[in-house]
């Protein structure tokens, strides 16, 4: 791949900035999702882990020669490499010396080293509909937290041939410049790849829970639970029970162990429950939603083409919701901001809080189309009578994100965004 069919990404400007101020910079994510090939745009040398393990096993000092940015390709293979790492970028003091990418959480054996001081870590997943071309970027999440009002104007996406086909292909790079039969398959290989009980990883994992192994046909019940329950708050409980009623069995220690093996490999993605102070004296509920690291996967996994999914609407919208979520956390994220959920004990909630490092904060919920937002827009309101705003300020905005056409702002302040003009 050359530089010119590289199509650029939000975190290539946090990549140049960390390099200025950081000995390295560690990039984590998915497989797939581009940080290999992000990485390249600044690193001036490379070594791949994954094609030289012995090598890095047993020269690694000299692997980590070269000019520099170097990038060290799935170093978590081989932990040896980041403690090296770090004893150089202490050795130069100089910033800009690595870059490393990794694919999953969970090693062997553990670096001695956190390399806080050294690394500056970079969350990096599937492109958003901004980068991938199909959000035409008109309604910045940076012009909203600063009170920018929006003038009604419409965008030419629509849910049935634009928002249903991002879902099912996802925001894989490499399935961008594929025509729609070839785009279609890459999301249930990856599913495929995750399940498959040779996968190095999983096996590593394995080992280190007390030796228990991973049941493909039983992680694929616990794929599919987790699929038709995505963006949801569920217990693991839950989980379990669905595996059940399917003809599997699952005790929780194993359910646990899946879980966790699927997180570390980035293949499930928690979004924490909001933590703040309440007016009335009731209680916020704090289990995470999931969601899988891409909504083509849940889509996948449960094998769901475009057409049965505009027959269930509450799936729909649920997937839907989920891709909204994954691009909210890229936008966020590049303006130095989270996104969790908000849900109290009397069952209120709303989909998306986006809170910034400097305090500010907005509440959004997601929809699919026009007839819910009435309704929408009170939610959001009726949030702001629940909490303590004295304590952590107005939400700098109020917003519907949907799958429609018009973008405006309406009378009561609440800005109706189409998901298809949003960008960072």
């Amino acid at each position: 791949m050359t530089k010119s069919t590289y199509l650029p990404r939000l975190t290539d400007i946090d990549i140049e900035r960390q390099l200025r101020a950081m000995g390295g910079v560690l990039i984590e994510g998915p497989k797939w999702c581009g940080k290999t090939r992000s990485s390249l745009e600044f690193a001036r040398s490379v070594f791949y882990t994954t094609d030289n393990r012995d090598l890095a096993r047993t020269l690694s000092d000299e692997v980590l020669m070269g000019a520099t940015p170097r990038l060290v390709d799935e170093w978590q293979l081989e932990p040896v490499l980041w403690d090296k790492a770090r004893r150089i970028i202490d050795e130069r003091s100089v910033p800009g010396q690595f870059i490393f990418t990794g694919s999953s959480t969970g090693t062997t054996r553990a670096p001695a080293h956190s390399g806080a001081g050294r690394f500056a870590l970079i969350r990096m997943r599937t492109m958003s509909l901004f980068e991938s071309g199909e959000s035409d970027g008109s309604v910045s999440l940076a012009q909203l937290f600063d009170g920018t009002s929006l003038e009604m104007h419409q965008i030419t996406a629509n849910l049935k041939t634009d928002i249903l086909w991002a879902l099912t292909r996802g925001g894989w790079p490499a399935a961008l410049s594929l025509d729609r039969d070839a785009a279609g398959l890459v999301a249930g290989n990856y599913v495929k790849l995750i399940q498959h009980r040779e996968n190095s990883h999983q096996e590593d994992h394995a080992s280190r829970n007390g030796g228990a192994r991973l049941d493909r046909a039983k992680q694929t019940l616990f794929v599919r639970a987790l699929a038709r329950n995505v963006a949801q708050p569920v217990k693991v409980s839950t989980l379990i029970e669905d595996v059940r009623e399917r003809g599997g069995t699952l005790s929780r220690s194993t359910a646990d162990n899946y879980l966790n093996y699927l997180k570390s490999v980035y293949f499930v993605e928690e979004q924490p429950a909001w933590s703040v102070s309440l007016r009335a004296k009731t209680v916020l509920r704090q289990a995470p939603k999931r969601h899988l690291t891409d909504p083509s996967l849940a889509v996948a996994a449960l094998g769901a083409s475009p057409a049965q999914l505009l027959r269930d609407f509450r799936t729909l919208g649920h997937m839907f919701e989920s891709l909204c979520y994954r691009d909210l956390c890229i936008y966020a994220q590049h303006l130095g901001g989270e996104v969790a959920h908000y849900r109290d004990a009397s069952g209120f909630e709303i989909d998306e809080i986006v809170t910034l490092s400097d305090g500010r904060w907005a509440a959004l919920e997601v929809k699919l189309g026009d007839a819910q937002i009435d309704e929408a827009a009170q939610q959001l309101r009726t949030l702001t009578e629940r909490i303590d705003t004295r304590h952590i300020g107005e939400p700098a905005f109020l917003a519907i994100l949907y799958a429609g056409q018009y973008a405006y702002t309406r009378p009561d302040g609440v800005h109706v965004i189409p998901i298809a003009c949003l960008s960072a």
